[in-house]
């Protein structure tokens, strides 16, 4: 498509990428020495002379003999040599290619100078005069690409005609959803030649979500605290109320379901873009609809804008949905969807007996100050005496607490108490997947210095064998540990400090209980790379400016774990709140013939190749024909659809990456997402591949880029929480009703168990038996068990294994990497893993990852013994009824009928011998000859009676059938 925007058009066409996304095409007539060639480019960019220009002949000869003689964002004036007469071609923005995926570390090609001495200084005769070559028009390398019409820039000078010819406070630019209004800091030239308007027209459909725009131009001054008032649109005596209509920018509802109201100030000399909506009735009379919003800033003029809605007799199946560019999706932005205090599956509803609340193989009894009394997991009691909350040692009393909700999947208790010199507010949530929340808000009744304000939480010995986070890698725990806030917690810098870590879980493979030390402000773990933006802050009660620490000890047959604050001075009305999570696992029974079954084939491959591999689940990544563009599955349906009905057709499951983390920069809503300043979008220093320079400008995040073979998509960085994850959620719902996808997989997420609980529920709801398999990095996040544990109850399977250390010792394995002490099974990945340690917790790689590690000859044995029927006891089950001589061997039993499969694992540096100790009768077998089955890449066959000595080589093991 060629535009007509200026006296010069606009256009697209196709060019090598590294020449830069832009270009102009001139027209020479003739031959000549020098061409003078003026391009009124009208850039966004404020340092053009930054950046290399290339002129190529029509023959793609590139031209050396190139002088610039003026230039700037408006314009610029060059002399090159012209050979041969025809069209040339001037790149602006030529940069370095970066192929593959990562971060894009390149840059633009800065200016080199290629002319011949003596054709310089022949152009440098005083009063030279050029023949003039002809700018015929621009071009951008594609649709994507394109600066028209909406970031052609006015020049200076007809911005000054527009300021003369309206001399008000501010101006307004109504505009249609089709032309995204997309800078900030510059006037469109579109803007200046059709002047400011108060009156908007659209032709919305029946049943659309119909999406438009209304641009602010602080002129003249600041205009400050804009409101918006919509009013209602007549046609004859039908009505489209008021209340039909929403302002994004101004308000809407939080990914918590909370209503909340934004402030939308516009600094002078700025461009505000508000993005309004009107909800379209499906039976709305078609015809001409007309009333008036008005815009009302605090310190200039209201202004009324008048509204001409012209509704089709075209109905709208889906809103709208099915095409981005209509922006009906927007709406998504303020869904409650999943919001609710129903059971999710698996689990049950809540029981309350007194004060005792019981959900799946769990049960908590609080205690008058809503502290739990006891806490029981899979019939274990955790604590050796109740929880207390104390202030200079003095604990926290309370008056009788108060049931103050019960709903199915959630309960709630309330109540008052004192603790010397503070009163306490003190609230607690328990859900259905045995997830604790706990508010405590203290409030000075006069002035006091504390010396702690301190949580308590006393295990018992037995069950605190493990420990992970509080600043450790998951292992044993030790008998003394001390992490404080301090150094890590307070790092803001982008890739700067230590991780950050505000949890701990402690317990055993049976049952255990994690604890997480929260702030007000509370958002979800931000994972990686970017929580170092400092999007994550440490919660002030707890932390108290790096005096707060948590200490482990022992005592005798209890484990005292103390959550101290430190010392710190309270005025008399100063209010502190302290809050904190429980979550006691395993978060639901450990499923291994459901994890057996599930075969992963993790690459958009075509499905039969998945089909002959023997899996039967695909996971679709991102950066292919399929699903191209980073967490934004919404612009290949075609592709994505047509594959999920083949391997539907075949029996195969299909899950696609789609989180939230970080957005491509390829999304439809960009400009809506932009004009909400760092709502969605994080703040930063720009950079990252020239589209984003160039449409952008700065203040963003850059983050993960795939070349894709020029089709580039670069990602910008999440602001964590935020109504985004709203509209993450209708996505999801979309996807499941429309293409039928089987689930998601997960890679590194920012946000909080509350979403990735109305995930589950949207699910269960709409596509039954959907899948949720979390992926985690080990290299820079901190600890993923632990951090992402709260997501547990609601996911299916983990891969937990890049950048893991599958060399590290068997309690690492236990708690970091095979998830069984949650309730959860997994997959490796690093190198493929160790096949014969992972065969210990019930692991394979996936297909096809991992060099010499291909799955495929264990799932023939699995299927061969009928691994799915069978009952699994790891070592670290006291019942284990197979259990080597030597402690750094290990092994786990897969029992059933008639027979059981052994998996032997050596953690030994060297090579080592090793006999097994069997405890037939539980195997319900008599002793016979252990068999290993011929295991291509894995072991050769191989036959010991049951007393034998079992040679087992430095990081290998065996897989016995008896």
């Amino acid at each position: 498509m060629m535009l007509q925007l200026t006296d010069i058009p606009y256009a697209v066409a196709d060019w090598p990428e590294a020449r830069g996304l832009h270009r102009a095409v001139v027209q020479v007539d003739a031959p000549a020495e020098a061409v003078r060639v003026h391009l009124s480019w009208r850039r966004r960019d404020h340092d053009p002379e930054r950046k290399r220009i290339i002129i190529t002949d029509a023959a793609d000869r590139e031209i050396d003999n190139l002088a610039v003689l003026r230039m700037n964002r408006e314009s610029a004036d060059l002399v090159f040599q012209a050979e041969t007469p025809g069209e040339y071609y001037v790149y602006y923005y030529p940069h370095e290619i970066q192929p593959g995926s990562g971060w894009y570390e390149k840059d633009y090609l800065p200016p080199v100078a290629t002319a011949d001495t003596a054709w310089l200084k022949c152009i440098g005769t005083p009063g030279q005069d050029f023949p003039p070559a002809t700018l015929l028009r621009f071009e951008a390398r594609s649709e994507f690409d394109r600066f028209d019409p909406m970031e052609v820039v006015a020049t200076t000078t007809e911005l000054q005609a527009l300021l003369v010819a309206h001399p008000a406070p501010y101006l307004l630019f109504p505009e249609d959803r089709q032309y995204p209004i997309r800078m900030r800091e510059d006037l469109p030239y579109c803007w200046v030649t059709r002047g400011p308007s108060a009156a908007f027209s659209g032709k919305p459909c029946r049943n659309e979500y119909y999406a438009f725009q209304l641009g602010i131009y602080a002129s003249r001054e600041p205009v400050e605290e804009i409101a918006v008032e919509f009013g209602d649109l007549h046609s004859g005596g039908a009505t489209i109320p008021a209340d039909a209509f929403t302002c994004f920018n101004l308000g809407g509802v939080d990914w918590l379901g909370r209503p909340f109201m934004k402030s939308v100030s516009v600094p002078q000399g700025s461009v505000q873009a508000l993005w309004c909506g009107i909800d379209i009735p499906a039976d709305a009379h078609f015809g001409k609809y007309e009333g008036t919003l008005t815009i009302r800033p605090q310190n200039a003029p209201a202004t009324a804008v008048r509204l001409c809605i012209e509704i089709t007799d075209e109905v709208m199946v889906d809103r709208g949905d099915s095409e981005p560019w209509r922006h009906s999706r927007l709406r998504w932005l303020n869904s409650t969807l999943g919001d609710d205090d129903e059971v999710a599956e698996p689990f049950t509803p809540l029981e309350v007996t007194d004060h005792t609340v019981r959900c799946l193989n769990r049960a908590v009894t609080f205690g008058k100050n809503t502290l739990p009394e006891s806490i029981i997991g899979n019939g274990t009691e955790l604590l050796a005496a109740p929880m207390s909350f104390m202030v200079n040692g003095e604990r926290l009393h309370a008056q009788e607490p108060r049931l103050v909700k019960q709903a199915p999947g959630a309960v709630e208790w309330e109540t008052d108490g004192r603790v010397g010199p503070l009163s306490v507010r003190c609230r607690a949530r328990m859900e259905c997947d045995g997830h604790l929340d706990f508010t405590l808000t203290c409030r000075a009744v006069e002035r006091i210095a504390v010396e702690d304000i301190a949580l308590d939480l006393p295990l018992r010995r037995e069950t605190a064998t493990y420990l992970v986070g509080g600043g450790r890698k998951g292992g044993i725990r030790p008998a003394e540990h001390i992490w404080q806030w301090g150094r890590e917690a307070h790092s803001t810098g982008f890739n700067s400090g230590e991780p950050y870590y505000d949890s701990f879980w402690i317990g055993d493979a049976n049952a255990g209980l994690q604890c997480e030390l929260r702030g007000a402000d509370y958002c979800g773990p931000m994972v990686n790379l970017y929580w170092r933006i400092g999007q994550l802050q440490p919660p002030t009660s707890w932390d108290n400016g790096g005096k707060g620490k948590i200490t482990f000890t022992e005592e005798g047959n209890t484990v005292p774990v103390r959550a101290s604050s430190g010392p710190r001075t309270l005025q008399a009305g100063e209010e502190l709140t302290f809050e904190f999570a429980l979550l006691v696992t395993p978060c639901k029974p450990l499923d291994p013939p459901k994890h057996f079954h599930e075969r992963y084939f993790h690459s958009s491959q075509p499905v039969d190749r998945a089909v002959e591999a023997g899996a039967n689940i695909i996971n679709v990544h991102h950066a292919g024909p399929m699903n191209p563009y980073i967490n934004y599955p919404f612009l290949a349906n075609e592709k994505l659809a047509a594959y999920v009905r083949e391997a539907h057709a075949k029996g195969v499951k299909v899950k696609i990456y789609y989180t939230v983390r970080e957005l491509t920069n390829r999304i439809t809503e960009i400009w809506a997402l932009r004009s909400l300043g760092h709502e969605i979008l994080a703040p930063g220093p720009g950079d990252g591949y020239p589209w984003l320079r160039q449409h952008f400008g700065g203040d963003y995040t850059s983050a993960w880029y795939d070349h894709m073979g020029g089709d580039v998509s670069n990602a910008v960085v999440n602001s964590g929480a935020s109504r985004w994850y709203n509209y993450y959620l209708e996505g999801l719902a979309w996807l499941l009703k429309n293409i039928e996808i089987d689930g998601l997989y997960l890679d590194d997420v920012s946000f909080d168990r509350h979403i990735i609980k109305r995930m589950r529920k949207i699910m269960n709801r709409l596509r039954p038996g959907s899948l949720i398999d979390l992926h985690s990095c080990d290299l820079l996040s901190c600890g993923p068990a632990n951090q992402y544990l709260e997501f547990f109850p609601f996911i299916d399977s983990l891969w937990f294994g890049e950048f893991f250390d599958y060399n590290a010792a068997p309690d690492y394995w236990l708690t970091e990497i095979a998830g069984i002490p949650y309730g959860l099974m997994g997959d490796m990945l690093q190198d493929g893993g160790n096949r014969w340690r992972g065969m210990v917790y019930g692991m394979t790689a996936r297909f096809p990852h991992g060099e010499n590690a291909d799955p495929r000859p264990m799932w023939k044995v699995w299927d061969a013994f009928g691994i799915d029927k069978a009952e699994m006891h790891g070592y670290w089950h006291p019942a284990c009824p197979v259990r080597p001589d030597r402690e750094d061997v290990k092994a786990t039993a897969y029992v059933r009928d008639g027979k059981t499969l052994i998996a032997l694992a050596s953690w030994a540096p060297e090579a080592v011998t090793v006999r097994l100790q069997i405890d037939w009768e539980a195997l319900g077998l008599s002793p016979t000859a252990l068999t290993a089955p011929e295991v291509e890449n894995f072991q050769s066959a191989a036959s010991f009676q049951p007393d034998e000595v079992i040679l087992i080589e430095p990081g290998k093991g065996w897989v016995f059938i008896v």
